[in-house]
């Protein structure tokens, strides 16, 4: 979720509300979350429009590097 607003050029929300090619049903979240991601879908979720599973033990996949916040 840091990666792309420089990319975009704006918040991540505002990109996919626009986004009218994109349909959100389910989010998969492996790791643990933080409070800010948790946070950024937490209006959909709430809503209703969207569910979200955490697995936060990872079993398999891949691993990425951290973005510093900074």
């Amino acid at each position: 979720m840091q990666l792309l607003p420089p990319l975009l050029g704006e918040k991540m929300n505002e990109w996919v509300d626009r986004a009218d090619f994109l349909e959100i049903k389910h989010i998969e979240i492996y790791g643990t979350p933080s409070a800010a991601l948790l946070e950024a879908d937490q209006h959909w979720v709430d809503s209703g429009a969207i569910s979200r599973t955490v697995k936060p033990v990872h079993v398999a996949g891949f691993t990425r590097g951290s973005v510093d916040a900074s």
